[in-house]
């Protein structure tokens, strides 16, 4: 029961469940979460050698921010964790769009520096991603359909409930985190939004983040045994005597020219 009413939002679990009306619409996380999940101090963690790094990036030109986060998943006691390593975010002026062409030197600087693959949305970064291939930089779109909002807000949620998540300390992402809803698109689909004057856009791009690092299998030193001591010789008396010779003498394997030769069959004569 407790497996299930994780995999719930409230108003699924009080609907469902409880046979309770309940509206579709519900907080992403709760401030204690988001608390529990803030870094104290550093805002901004530097790359490490060995470490596998995702980027996200998030546009919004006119009414929306601008976001793009950097991270990675490392095992700890409790459990695996993704870290968001650094976010950097954007707002336009009133009046004003976003630079994108800023965006794209500092998307770069931030993919080169922490050697991060970049996760987008095509349908608002086509052109700018489009610049950043051409330059060498890895970049893997992320498909935002109903499967890949489900995906994204679900596994968001989860990394927030279980502690699963350390977000920099930085005020914009905490607003972001606090105040972005789930919103019931149809029967088990939900995705984010943010209510009227505030922004998401962190908060999906650190979503992509997530859920790029939670898909993967975890990683760690492994062994591997190779058996040691003295070769057993087989008894080979219970075996008929054909099946004896075979396993004492293994048939040779074929010459690649006589295999070509076989495979042609006999040559045919010429006349004349």
């Amino acid at each position: 029961m407790d497996a299930l009413k994780s995999s719930l939002t409230a108003s699924e679990w009080r609907r469902l469940i409880l046979c309770e009306w309940a509206e579709g619409d519900d907080a992403l996380t709760t401030p204690e979460d988001v608390d529990a999940c803030i870094r104290p101090g550093a805002a901004t963690l530097p790359a490490r050698k060995g470490t596998e790094y995702v980027a996200a990036l998030d546009i919004g030109t006119r009414r929306d921010l601008t976001a793009l986060v950097v991270g990675h998943a490392e095992t700890r006691d409790a459990g695996r964790v993704v870290v968001i390593d650094r976010v950097l975010s954007w707002k336009p002026e009133p009046g004003q769009r976003v630079d994108l062409t800023e965006v794209e030197a500092a998307a770069r600087r931030i993919c080169k520096g922490y050697r991060a693959r970049l996760r987008f949305d095509r349908m608002q970064a086509e052109q700018l991603t489009g610049n950043l291939t051409r330059s060498g930089l890895r970049t893997d779109e992320y498909i935002f359909s109903a499967a890949g909002a489900l995906r994204l807000a679900r596994s968001l949620a989860t990394a927030l409930r279980d502690r699963a998540l350390e977000l920099p300390d930085d005020e914009e992402t905490r607003r972001e985190f606090i105040t972005t809803r789930l919103v019931e698109t149809g029967p088990g689909t939900v995705k984010l939004q943010n209510p009227p004057g505030a922004h998401d856009d962190i908060v999906t791009a650190v979503g992509m983040v997530v859920t790029d690092l939670m898909a993967r299998p975890e990683t760690g030193r492994g062994s591997v045994m190779v058996p040691q001591g003295r070769m057993v010789k087989r008894d080979l008396s219970a075996l008929g005597p054909r099946a004896a010779r075979s396993a004492a003498h293994p048939p040779r394997p074929i010459r690649q020219n006589a295999a070509a030769a076989l495979l042609r069959g006999p040559r045919m004569q010429r006349r004349g």
